[in-house]
C-alpha cells in the first residue's frame, strides 16, 4: 500500500490494513513504535512466538530474522509513501 506522503496521516492501528484474502502475509506499511517513538515498515502475519495459528503479529520489514513487535506497541499506520522518480 502506498500512499502520497504528503497527504498521509497516521491512522488508528485497528484500521490498519492486514491479510487480504488468499494471502499468508499482509501489505507493508508503516507502523508507529511507541516503545521506541519510531515509524516501521512493516508487515502483518502469522505470529512465530505462539503454537496459536490463528494469532498474528506485525513483523519488521526486511530486518532479516522475523522480528515481531509487540502488539502493544503498534499504535498507528499510515501507508508508504510513493517511489521516488527518476528525472
Amino acid at each position: 500500500i502506498r500512499g502520497d506522503a504528503m497527504s498521509a496521516e497516521w491512522q488508528p492501528i485497528e484500521t490498519a490494513p492486514k491479510n487480504p484474502e488468499g494471502k499468508f502475509w499482509g501489505p507493508t506499511i508503516l507502523i508507529f513504535c511507541t516503545a521506541d517513538n519510531l515509524p516501521w515498515p512493516a508487515y502483518w502475519g502469522q505470529a512465530c512466538k505462539t503454537n496459536d495459528a490463528t494469532e498474528g503479529a506485525w513483523f519488521i520489514a526486511d530486518d532479516g530474522d522475523n522480528s515481531e513487535m509487540h502488539l502493544n506497541d503498534a499504535s498507528h499506520w499510515m501507508p508508504l509513501p510513493a517511489r521516488p522518480v527518476s528525472e
